[in-house]
């Protein structure tokens, strides 16, 4: 009988320690392994959101303008920098 109550209480050390173990999950959002494996709602919801927006060809076309104006060059201009470039290198 003593030996059953000691196994009972040492499972239960065994339990308590598994909790307490910092590779089993935290309640701490800081932790190295958090128990919150799946995203939270604000996250999903923001995802969606930007996703919505992305797929707005009118909204990615504007965004795009204003992300590349002025720094992406034609390929007649490419050419003509090469050439330059080139007849600037002959002594």
């Amino acid at each position: 009988d003593n030996d059953n109550d000691n196994d009972n209480d040492n499972d239960i050390d065994v339990e308590e320690e598994e909790r307490t173990d910092p590779w089993w999950g935290s309640n701490n959002p800081f932790s190295t392994n958090p128990a919150f494996t799946y995203p939270s709602s604000e996250h999903i919801k923001r995802s969606n959101s930007k996703l919505r927006l992305w797929n707005n060809s009118t909204w990615k076309e504007e965004w795009y303008e204003k992300r590349w104006r002025g720094k992406v060059i034609s390929q007649d201009e490419k050419t003509q920098r090469r050439q330059d470039k080139l007849l600037s290198d002959i002594p």
